[in-house]
C-alpha cells in the first residue's frame, strides 16, 4: 500500500551495484512512486538537473565522490532535500560528517525491502510535519497582517524592522514606505511626547524597565492627531540583556 498524498513522487537512487539498483526500482514503484536510477555521482547530478525530486537514497561508497560529497552538492541546490545513506558499516566519523551535511536517515547493507519501506515513511513523516509547520506559520502570518493593531519590530534607531497592514490604516503609510527608515517611528511620535517614549523603549533594550502600554500622541499621514497605546517588549527569544537587536511592539 501506498500513500496517496505522495504518489508519483520522485525518489532518487545512486549505487554503482545494478542488482541494488532493480531492487530499489521494485520497491520505489511499490510505494506508487518514480524512481531515478544512477550508477554514478555525474549521473545523478545530470538527473537532479532535470526532475524535482524530495528524497534520495545515496550509496556512501561511490566512484569519483563519496555519497557525503554527493549529498552535499544536491542539498545545496534544495536545502529541504532527504537524503538516505546506504552503507556496508557505520563509523562514528561518517555519522558525525553526515550530520553536518544534512543526511536525514541511515540504510545498513545488506537491507531488507521493510527496511527501504520505513525510510520512505519516515520521509514522509518528516514532509508531513515540515508541511503542517509551513501552514502554522502562515496562518499566523496572515493573522498579524490583518490584526487591526500596529505590530511592528523595532531596531534601536528607531527604525522598523517589520509592521503590518494595519500601519496604513492607523498612520496612512504603506509598510515599505517606512521599514528601514532610521528614527522614523519615533519622528511620528508628537513633539511633547517624544522624550518620554524614547527614554521608555531605551529603557526597555537596557532590560531596566518591565514592559507596558505608554500612553502617546502619534501623527497621522495626513495632519491629525492620534491618541494611541504603545507596547514595546523583549522578544519571546531568549536573549541576553544588551545584546538584544530589536524589540517588538503594538500600537494601539
Amino acid at each position: 500500500m501506498h500513500d496517496e498524498a505522495f504518489s508519483g513522487e520522485h525518489i532518487l537512487v545512486v549505487d554503482d551495484d545494478p542488482n541494488v539498483l532493480e531492487l530499489m526500482g521494485e520497491v520505489i514503484q511499490q510505494q506508487g512512486c518514480k524512481p531515478l536510477l544512477a550508477s554514478n555521482p555525474q549521473e545523478a547530478l545530470a538527473l537532479a538537473e532535470g526532475e524535482p525530486f524530495s528524497l534520495a537514497f545515496l550509496d556512501i561508497e561511490l566512484p569519483g565522490m563519496t555519497g557525503l560529497e554527493l549529498t552535499k552538492q544536491i542539498k545545496a541546490k534544495d536545502p529541504h532535500l532527504d537524503v538516505v545513506i546506504m552503507t556496508g558499516y557505520g563509523t562514528i566519523d561518517n555519522a558525525v560528517r553526515a550530520i553536518k551535511v544534512g543526511v536525514a536517515d541511515f540504510i545498513r547493507k545488506p537491507f531488507s525491502i521493510e527496511d527501504v519501506f520505513m525510510c520512505i515513511r519516515r520521509h514522509r513523516e518528516r514532509q508531513a510535519f515540515l508541511e503542517r509547520i509551513r501552514r502554522a506559520e502562515q496562518r499566523y502570518a496572515d493573522l498579524v497582517q490583518h490584526a487591526p493593531m500596529m505590530i511592528f519590530s523595532l531596531k534601536k534607531d528607531f527604525a522598523l524592522g517589520f509592521v503590518n497592514q494595519a500601519c496604513r490604516t492607523v498612520l496612512g503609510y504603506e509598510p515599505y514606505e517606512v521599514v528601514d527608515r532610521e528614527g522614523w517611528f519615533l519622528e511620528q511620535v508628537v513633539e511633547g511626547d517624544r522624550g518620554r517614549l524614547e527614554g521608555h523603549v531605551r529603557e526597555v533594550f537596557d532590560g531596566r524597565l518591565d514592559t507596558g502600554f505608554l500612553e502617546c500622541r502619534l501623527k497621522h499621514r495626513e495632519g491629525h492627531i492620534l491618541h494611541c497605546l504603545v507596547k514595546p517588549f523583549v522578544p519571546a527569544r531568549p536573549l541576553k540583556v544588551g545584546r538584544i537587536k530589536q524589540l517588538e511592539g503594538i500600537a494601539l
